[in-house]
């Protein structure tokens, strides 16, 4: 099972690859906060809901998730998805450093959505370097997604795996 934050859902949304996400995992889902936060947005209109299952933390991960908003001074949905992934070992997929360094202090597995999308083209879900182009260029464009030329490069030389 993965568990998604509002921004790798957001931004796999804008691209049009929630389809993505099928390979890591055909249980995906997202804490009811993060729901919340995303059915403020334009966003939520071009979500597959029937790729995403909605639940609600339980008393003891809305306590833990509590603890890590205040602790670490994180939004709602992350340290959401972070209580519901250390309770349950679950892995997350997470884009904000901090969340990731926090995620990395609780033993937690994580990946980010340049991961997935590198991943896909490995895998042959994503077909050629010129899709694998097109995907991060829509993801700097309609997500407005920081992609440094490290970063770019490291997913451009992904190579095929089988």
């Amino acid at each position: 099972m993965i568990v998604l934050d509002t921004s790798s859902l957001s931004a796999l949304t804008k691209i049009k690859r929630l389809d993505l996400l099928e390979l890591f995992s055909d249980d995906i889902v997202i804490p009811a906060s993060v729901e919340r936060e995303i059915l403020k947005s334009d966003t939520a209109k071009g979500i597959d809901w029937k790729l995403v299952r909605v639940t609600e933390l339980n008393k003891r991960e809305e306590k833990r998730s509590s603890r890590l908003r205040r602790d670490y001074n994180l939004g709602e949905g992350e340290s959401a998805v972070l209580a519901l992934c250390e309770h349950n070992n679950y892995s997350a997929v997470i884009d904000e450093r901090a969340s990731a360094k926090i995620a990395d202090v609780l033993g937690i597995k994580y990946t980010g959505t340049l991961n997935i999308i590198r991943k896909s083209y490995q895998k042959d879900i994503i077909k050629t370097k010129s899709e694998l182009k097109r995907i991060l260029r829509d993801l700097e464009e309609k997500d407005n997604f920081y992609l440094s030329d490290e970063l770019y490069e490291w997913v451009m030389k992904a190579e095929k795996k089988d």
